[in-house]
C-alpha cells in the first residue's frame, strides 16, 4: 500500500519495513503497525524548508496540546482585575484564622461569604456572626440578628481593609492603583496580588494584604495588620455567576 503524505508541509522518503530483524536507528514502529510491518523513516522530515527529526516534530505537537490544556494566569494586575470584574456574583465557604500576640492560640471561624457586584458583601459565620456591606453602610450581625449599623468611612482601618477587599472582588483597578501599592506575580498555576498601603492614603493602617488565586477564583486572603496581628481567610468556591468563568 503506497504511503501518502497528508499535506505538502513536510516530505520524506519512506520505505516499508519488511523484516523487523533489520535494525535501523531511523526506523519508526507506530502502534498502528503490526508485528513485522511498519514504516521506516529513511530521511528526516522537512518542515518549512528545515530538516527536522521526526521525534522532535511529535514533541512539538504534544507540547502544543499541553499548552492549550494548561492556560497561563493573567499577565499583570490590570488583566487580573479585568477578569475578576466579570464576576457578577460569587459564593464561597471560608475558614478564617486570626493570630495575635494577645492570644496564645489562634482563633478560628468558618462560614459563608457572598459577593454581589458591584459592592455588596454578606459574610456570616456558622455561629451566626458577621456583617452585611452595601455601599458605605455596614450592618453588624450577632446571633443571626443585625445589632449595629455604621459607615465604614468613619473608621479608617476598616475602610482600608474593606475597601481593598471590595475593590479586588469588583476588579476595580483604578481604585486599587490610586490607594494601594500593587505587586503582582504569577506562574502557570497561581497568581499573587500584594496590596500595600505604604505611602498612600491608608498608610500605616495595615502592612500588607496578600491575595492568592487562579484564574477568576480567589483562594486565600492574608492580611498583616500594623499591630502585628495576622488574619488569613481561606476560601472554597461554591457558586459563581456567570458560570464557566475561569
Amino acid at each position: 500500500m503506497p504511503f501518502r503524505k497528508p499535506d505538502r508541509l513536510f516530505s520524506s522518503a519512506v520505505t516499508e519495513c519488511q523484516d523487523s530483524a533489520r535494525t535501523d536507528t531511523r526506523c519508526l514502529k507506530t502502534p498502528l503497525a503490526c508485528g513485522k510491518r511498519g514504516w521506516r523513516i529513511t530521511r528526516s522530515q522537512q518542515i518549512g524548508g528545515v530538516l527536522t527529526p521526526f521525534p522532535i516534530f511529535l514533541y512539538l505537537i504534544v507540547f502544543s496540546i499541553q499548552s492549550v490544556a494548561s492556560p497561563s494566569q493573567p499577565v499583570d494586575a490590570q488583566a487580573l482585575l479585568n477578569l475578576l470584574g466579570r464576576v457578577e456574583r460569587v459564593e464561597v465557604a471560608y475558614q478564617e484564622t486570626v493570630e495575635s500576640d494577645l492570644i496564645d492560640v489562634p482563633l478560628g471561624t468558618q462560614g459563608r461569604l457572598v459577593y454581589q457586584a458591584p459592592e455588596r458583601i454578606h459574610r456570616l459565620s456558622d455561629r451566626g456572626d458577621g456583617f452585611e456591606l452595601d455601599g458605605e453602610r455596614m450592618r453588624l450581625i450577632s446571633d443571626g440578628r443585625v445589632v449595629h449599623e455604621l459607615t465604614i468611612s468613619d473608621i479608617k482601618p476598616l475602610e482600608a481593609m474593606i475597601g481593598a477587599l471590595r475593590a479586588t472582588f469588583a476588579g476595580d483597578f483604578a481604585t486599587l492603583k490610586a490607594n494601594y501599592r500593587l505587586d503582582y506575580q504569577s506562574d502557570r498555576e497561581h497568581w499573587i496580588l500584594d496590596l500595600g498601603s505604604e505611602g498612600q492614603a491608608f498608610a500605616g493602617l495595615f502592612e500588607r494584604m496578600r491575595i492568592v488565586g487562579h484564574g477568576a477564583t480567589i483562594e486565600t486572603i492574608d492580611i498583616l495588620e500594623s499591630n502585628g496581628d495576622r488574619r488569613q481567610l481561606r476560601m472554597r468556591l461554591l457558586a459563581r455567576e456567570p458560570a464557566g468563568l475561569d
